[in-house]
């Protein structure tokens, strides 16, 4: 991290961008679940896609005529992508706005431009291979809901554990790429030691620390319930270079979390509220702490 002088600010060593700027706002965790969605779907109907992060979104929000009111992040193709010249649009598309009022946020309007660079780097393209039933799956999807209750009796299966480790480490369909590590909290999972774990989606995990977390996971993440009780709190963690693409990396494993989870029948939620730096201290990292998930 940079430190200034003047300031004593805090700033990402990548993107030269405060903590503080890019995670309280513009948010596009909550947004970004669209993405897994679109994933789910294209599983369903037989389609690959490709999710497309590096483009000028600045030039086509114009072109749209978004203004400032909404902003492009990714792009999704089915299919294959070829070559094609294509002219700029005679007339401006006419924006029609969503609500009845329209409150101008100079602060997202600045966080938008400001974490659009620097690029990601660039890693092949390489396709989930998913192994569901799809009527079951299809079944997720349709139910699937955030958990507001976990109970402290119900543990997970380690089979049913390590499932959902699998669908996680799957490649997410994109030449772009953010390294993404998961913490988990396991407090209740069948056949393995509670404690502190971690795993960078591709390797097996390995555990930082044992105990029982349920008390500091739960005071972590605001005092809530959801935290505390559930058989695993998961962290999701990047020293990202590009902080959009990166928060939508990790939206979409958050859907593919809820999607399995309810396909196992498990409950699930997604927590966006928690002591930054504390959370940092209890998972021993300087990376950014950029979603928190609840499974049980």
């Amino acid at each position: 991290m940079l430190v200034t002088k003047s300031t004593g600010q805090k700033y990402h060593t990548a993107t030269k961008h405060s903590y503080l700027s890019v995670q309280i706002d513009p948010n596009y965790v909550d947004a970004s679940t669209q993405l897994g969605a679109i994933e789910a779907s294209a599983y369903l109907h037989d389609r690959d896609i490709q999710i497309i992060f590096d483009f000028d979104k600045i030039a086509l929000n114009e072109d749209l005529g978004f203004e400032n009111k909404e902003f492009i992040t990714a792009c999704v193709v089915a299919g294959e992508i070829g070559e094609k010249s294509v002219r700029k649009l005679r007339d401006k598309i006419p924006f029609v706005c969503a609500t009845d009022y329209f409150e101008k946020n100079s602060f997202v309007e600045a966080g938008y431009q400001n974490t659009i660079l620097p690029e990601s780097e660039k890693q092949k393209l390489l396709l989930p291979q998913f192994q569901f039933d799809k009527e079951r799956y299809l079944e997720a999807v349709l139910n699937r809901r955030s958990a507001r209750y976990f109970e402290r009796s119900r543990s997970i299966s380690q089979a049913n554990f390590l499932q959902i480790l699998q669908v996680l480490a799957q490649p997410i369909p994109t030449e772009i790429v953010e390294d993404i590590e998961l913490y988990f909290a396991i407090k209740r999972v069948e056949g393995i030691e509670s404690g502190l774990y971690r795993s960078d989606r591709i390797n097996v995990i390995s555990r930082i620390k044992a105990g029982d977390f349920s008390e500091k996971t739960g005071y972590l993440c605001i005092n809530q319930a959801i935290a505390k009780n559930s058989a695993v709190t998961l962290f999701l963690v990047s020293d990202y270079r590009n902080y959009q693409t990166a928060t939508q990396l990790v939206s979409l494993l958050g859907q593919r979390l809820y999607l399995v989870s309810e396909y196992l029948g498990l409950s699930c939620s997604g927590i966006g509220a928690y002591h930054d730096d504390e959370t940092q201290e209890f998972l021993e990292t300087d990376k950014d702490v950029l979603y928190a998930m609840a499974i049980g």
